[in-house]
């Protein structure tokens, strides 16, 4: 049986490869803006405000809303249903010409 060296390091390499590989495809864009002489500030700021804010802020439900969301749901489970008769009316007709 082999001598098995104890490796402490070997838990980093996956990480580090997955952090080196963001900081590449975020720096080098970043630079581009800045060697054209675009101050990129508020690029970054907007960024981080869709990503992280944006995203879990609450719309208003209003009566207005709540009756678009009620016939929005109901158009899709409409088409839904109309979706899946074509689609077997579809095979029913293929098997009948096959025959």
């Amino acid at each position: 049986m082999q001598n098995k060296r104890k490796v402490w390091w070997k838990w980093l390499l996956y990480p580090l490869t997955i952090i080196i590989g963001i900081l590449l495809l975020v720096i080098p864009p970043i630079l581009f803006l800045i060697s054209l002489g675009i101050d990129c500030d508020f690029m970054f700021g907007d960024l981080l405000l869709h990503l992280f804010c944006l995203p879990f802020e609450r719309k208003k439900m209003t009566k207005k809303n709540n009756i678009k969301n009620y016939f929005n749901n109901q158009q899709q489970h409409y088409r839904k249903k109309k979706n899946i008769y074509y689609q077997k009316r579809n095979k029913f007709n293929k098997n009948k010409f096959l025959k």
